[in-house]
C-alpha cells in the first residue's frame, strides 16, 4: 500500500509539475498560429510542394506522359499564382473591412458619448442656474420674525438633486472635461456649504434660540451669508465653464 500511494503521490507530482510547461506549448502553438504567419507558411508548403513536383518529373520523366505533365504544370502554375495573388488580396479587403466596422463603431460610440454629455451639461447648467438666480440677488437680512420665510427659504431651496443623481449614477464619466468637472464640483461643493449653514443658522437663530446666544447666532449668521457670497462665485465660474463648452 505504502509503494502504491508513493507511486500516486508521484504521479500528481509530475503531472502538477508540467502543467505549466504543457501551457507554455500551448501558449506557443497559438502565437504561432496568428494571421501574420498564415501567408509564410502558406508560401512556404507552396514552394515545399514546387519543388517535390521538380524533382519527381525530372527524376521520373520517362514514366509520364508529356502532355499530361504540360497541362499538369500550367495548371499548378496558375493555381500558384491565383493563391499567391488571391491570398494577399482577401486579407487585404478583410482587414480594410474590419477597419471600416472599427471607425464605424468608434464614430457610433463618440456620437452617443457626446449627446450623452450634452444631455447632462444641459441638466446641470438649469440648475445652477436655479441656485444663481436664488443666490446672487441676496440682499442680506436681519433676524426678524418677517425675514424668517426669506431665510429659510434661501437656506433649503437650493438643488442638488441633479447632482447628486449623477453622481451616484455614474453619468459623470461623460464629462471628459477635468477642469469644468471641478468647477462643477466646487460650485456644488459651496452650494452644500450654503444649506449646512443655513440650516445651522435657521436652528440657533428661530427653533431652537435658547440653546445658543447671541454671539453664536450672530457668527452663524455672518458664516451663512459668507457662504452664500463664495457660492456664487464658484457657481458664476462653473457657469461660464459650460457657456463655453457650446
Amino acid at each position: 500500500m505504502t509503494k502504491k500511494y508513493a507511486f500516486s503521490f508521484l504521479a500528481r507530482g509530475i503531472f502538477c509539475y508540467t502543467i505549466p510547461m504543457r501551457t507554455r506549448i500551448v501558449q506557443a502553438i497559438l502565437r504561432l498560429v496568428s494571421r501574420r504567419y498564415i501567408l509564410i507558411i502558406l508560401l512556404e508548403l507552396i514552394i515545399a510542394l514546387i519543388a517535390v513536383f521538380l524533382y519527381t518529373y525530372n527524376r521520373f520523366a520517362s514514366f509520364y506522359d508529356v502532355d499530361f505533365w504540360q497541362n499538369a504544370v500550367s495548371n499548378f502554375i496558375a493555381t500558384f499564382l491565383g493563391l499567391l495573388l488571391g491570398i494577399p488580396v482577401v486579407l487585404w479587403m478583410n482587414n480594410l473591412q474590419q477597419r471600416i466596422i472599427d471607425d464605424n463603431e468608434k464614430l457610433k460610440s463618440n456620437e452617443e458619448a457626446r449627446q450623452r454629455r450634452k444631455i447632462i451639461l444641459t441638466a446641470l447648467r438649469k440648475e445652477l442656474n436655479g441656485a444663481y438666480d436664488l443666490l446672487k440677488d441676496y440682499p442680506g437680512y436681519t433676524i426678524t420674525n418677517e425675514s424668517f420665510d426669506w431665510l429659510y427659504f434661501i437656506a433649503l431651496a437650493p438643488c442638488l438633486e441633479v447632482w447628486r443623481s449623477f453622481s451616484d449614477g455614474g453619468e459623470l464619466k461623460w464629462i471628459d472635461d477635468v477642469d469644468l468637472l471641478t468647477n462643477l464640483a466646487w460650485a456644488y461643493y459651496a452650494i452644500e456649504q450654503v444649506k449646512e449653514s443655513g440650516q445651522l443658522f435657521i436652528d440657533a437663530a428661530y427653533i431652537h434660540p435658547r440653546r445658543g446666544g447671541k454671539v453664536i447666532i450672530k457668527h452663524l449668521h455672518e458664516h451663512f451669508e459668507r457662504n452664500i457670497s463664495e457660492a456664487v462665485t464658484f457657481i458664476k465660474v462653473a457657469l461660464d465653464k459650460l457657456d463655453a463648452q457650446n
